[in-house]
């Protein structure tokens, strides 16, 4: 059996349930005290008129004109100490005695039975009290029959199995809807939380409902919660960001003096790995930054159409000036819908990962799909390729593979990190996969704007 989800459902099934188990044992137990009440009811007219026969045959009444009975509901009969009836109501002249119980004078004993010799299977109640008649010791029979009892108890149960469904139903729409009404706010908080998540606004928080009931507690918790994960945050944000700022002035004295150095005739072996080494830092810092912005803020889009083929062919000039690899491209025209500035990053990113990982060949390859509603920028190197357990890994931050994939020291573990934030912003995607000899890296972009974006929302 599946299990049910959600609490509003949760609710309803849960006080439904409990509503139907105690109409069902309410309506059992009144089903019992009715049909004991009328059995009652009906047993106590029977002695009752039993006793009023008897009297009448104390006062030395002609029998006959006592045993009259009302109509087919009643038996009675004058019973004499030989089991012979002499009087008998008019329905029942002939029959036999209706039973063979005896009781003393002046003693009464109440029996049901369901096998009288008439009707059909009925039960009845039987009344036996003795009598001193004017010639013997008698016994005056009544019998009342319990059809009107078994009648109804049936209208009962038909109108109880009637009004149970239809009680149930309101029950299950009165909670549905109370639990519907309970529960807007904790909706309202999810949907809160779920846009804080996705713009990753923590200076946002939830609505507190009035009061200070559970739900109340809740959203001043979460808040709380909020509260001090954004203070964490910034805090990191801003130990980054100092960081960062701290660094570049002593990167930028310590340049300036050995390229100085390096322009006076200095010793260009240390000064030219220095220099190096410095161009890596700055590289570093700046990506540092970079993050801290995307962070903060998120990633501002400049939205333009862009050609890719432009922004491909400049990476492709750059990896041959830094490189000696052979750069392939195969760059038709190509429009995309983006952020020049961003994307350029994105590709120079792309594109230096496969500097640093390829042995001798690099392809970038620009195609557009079939629908003509995105175009695929293809980056694959000659190099070791990426594993398939590592594929998604590599694009968190300060994250590097194994040194068949970062031979030199050039990369910071930030690059492709970079790459997923701003071609997510550009609601692309980007993916790795194996390609003819090395690792393959496909970039998707959107060739048009959503309505949303062209109505500027």
């Amino acid at each position: 059996m599946r299990r049910v989800r959600g609490v509003r459902a949760r609710i309803v099934l849960a006080a439904t349930g409990a509503v139907a188990l105690l109409l069902a044992a309410g309506s059992a137990i009144f089903v019992v005290a009715q049909r004991q009440m009328l059995v009652d009811s009906i047993t106590s007219e029977t002695v009752q008129q039993a006793n009023e026969i008897a009297v009448a045959l104390d006062a030395a009444t002609p029998p006959s004109d006592l045993a009259t009975g009302a109509g087919e509901q009643w038996f009675v009969q004058i019973i004499d100490a030989d089991g012979a009836v002499v009087a008998s109501s008019t329905s029942i002249e002939g029959e036999q005695a209706l039973t063979d119980l005896t009781t003393g004078t002046g003693q009464t004993e109440v029996v049901h039975a369901s096998n009288l010799p008439l009707g059909e299977g009925d039960e009845f109640v039987v009344v036996a009290r003795g009598v001193a008649a004017p010639d013997d010791v008698a016994t005056v029979v009544v019998a009342r029959s319990l059809e009107l009892v078994a009648d109804s108890t049936a209208v009962v149960v038909r109108l109880l199995l009637i009004g149970f469904p239809i009680i149930l139903g309101l029950v299950a729409l009165a909670s549905y809807v109370v639990a519907g009404r309970a529960l807007v706010s904790v909706e309202t908080m999810r949907r809160h939380m779920s846009q804080i998540q996705s713009t990753a606004q923590l200076d946002a928080r939830v609505p507190e409902p009035a009061g200070d009931d559970e739900i109340s507690q809740l959203a001043r918790t979460m808040n709380g919660a909020l509260a001090r994960l954004e203070s964490s945050v910034d805090r990191q944000r801003r130990f980054v960001a100092d960081a960062s700022h701290e660094l570049r002035s002593p990167l930028a004295t310590i340049r300036a003096a050995y390229e100085i150095s390096d322009l006076h005739g200095g010793a260009s072996g240390p000064d030219g790995d220095v220099l190096a080494e410095l161009d890596r830092i700055d590289s570093l810092v700046s990506d540092l930054l970079l993050l801290t912005r995307l962070d903060d803020h998120g990633t501002t889009l400049h939205l333009a159409e862009v050609d890719l083929e432009d922004l491909v062919l400049d990476a492709a000039r750059r990896a041959r000036l830094r490189s000696s690899l052979d750069v392939h491209v195969e760059a038709p025209p190509a429009r995309v819908y983006g952020d020049r500035a961003a994307l350029e990053r994105a590709i120079r990113n792309l594109v230096d990962n496969a500097v640093r990982a390829a042995n001798a060949r690099i392809d970038l390859r620009v195609q557009l799909r079939p629908d003509r509603a995105a175009v695929e920028l293809e980056v694959e190197d000659d190099g070791p390729g990426v594993p398939a357990d590592d594929r998604q890994r590599i694009f968190e931050r300060f994250v590097r593979l194994d040194d068949s994939r970062v031979r030199d020291s050039g990369g910071s573990g930030l690059g492709l990190a970079i790459v997923k934030e701003i071609v997510h912003a550009h609601r692309g995607t980007i993916t790795v996969e194996d390609g003819a000899k090395g690792a393959r890296f496909v970039l998707t972009l959107r060739t048009a704007p959503s309505f949303d974006e062209r109505d500027g929302t």
